[in-house]
């Protein structure tokens, strides 16, 4: 996990491995708990073919913070404490997050 520190204006798409996801209780559930983190993220979406959660976040929002918040709502995110993300890329402010995630959703 990068500890550059990085403009406040920039965001963050994070997509997070999770073994456990079952539309439609989990996408919800998951969405309830990740927005009540400070900073809230600005999206939250499920992939479950690709057992992956898709968070578009300030860069002031550390991912192990994210990561726990989902590990102790019960959910088995990556065990590789090296590596958890399958994904991270940073948006400049000039460009559209949203855009972004559906790319990389359709990619996926």
């Amino acid at each position: 996990m990068d500890a550059t520190t990085l403009s406040t204006h920039e965001n963050v798409i994070r997509s997070i491995f999770v073994l456990n996801l079952v539309l439609p209780a989990c996408e919800s559930k998951v969405q309830t708990i990740l927005y009540t983190l400070a900073p809230k993220p600005l999206s939250v979406s499920l992939s479950p073919a690709k057992s992956s959660v898709i968070v578009v976040h300030e860069e002031l929002l550390q991912p192990t913070r994210i990561l726990d918040a989902l590990r102790t709502a019960g959910f088995e995110v990556s065990n590789s404490s090296s590596k958890p993300e399958i994904f991270r890329q940073i948006v400049p402010s000039t460009q559209s997050w949203e855009s972004n995630v559906r790319e990389h959703v359709v990619s996926q």
